[in-house]
């Protein structure tokens, strides 16, 4: 299959990361996943955000990431230009394989410093795989910040 030029930049580091557009097997998770979290969540309380997005990390360096799926507290929400300034309370990755070896250094260390920076709320993340690892096969997993939300694990994935 030819390479297709249509790609997800971020900038991690002050360094611009180019990756490939997600696959439709991730597409399926994300839009699964916000399926089940969506009408649990209080419209007037958060919002539940699974469109690309600029989130800004970190000015110096400049890291700027694109959450798949994130869950905001309206009330935590700085904007700014166009690009969100405030930590979401949950936040949603899925890598492929090939993601999770490329991204385990790079976004791992900004996702670290989204969920444990000193000026920022705690922003729990989950990653999931694109297949799901035994041991949570039957697993419920409920975001820290809205404790009345849960999320099966076993319908997220395409082909569970």
């Amino acid at each position: 299959m030819p390479v297709v030029s249509d790609a997800v930049e971020e900038v991690v580091n002050g360094e611009i990361i180019i990756a490939s557009s997600a696959t439709w097997n991730q597409a399926l998770i994300v839009g699964n996943t916000y399926d089940q979290i969506r009408p649990q969540v209080e419209k007037g309380k958060a919002l539940v955000i699974n469109a690309k997005f600029g989130l800004i990390i970190r000015r110096e360096p400049l890291t700027v990431r694109q959450p798949e799926l994130s869950i905001f507290l309206r009330e935590s929400i700085i904007e700014k230009d166009g690009y969100i300034h405030s930590a979401p309370q949950f936040v949603v990755e899925v890598l492929s394989p090939s993601d999770a070896r490329f991204w385990q250094s790079r976004r791992s260390r900004s996702l670290d410093l989204l969920t444990r920076g000193p000026h920022r709320r705690s922003s729990p993340s989950r990653k999931w795989p694109l297949s799901p690892p035994r041991h949570l096969r039957r697993s419920v997993l409920t975001p820290l910040h809205f404790p009345n939300v849960q999320v099966r694990i076993s319908e997220i994935w395409p082909d569970s």
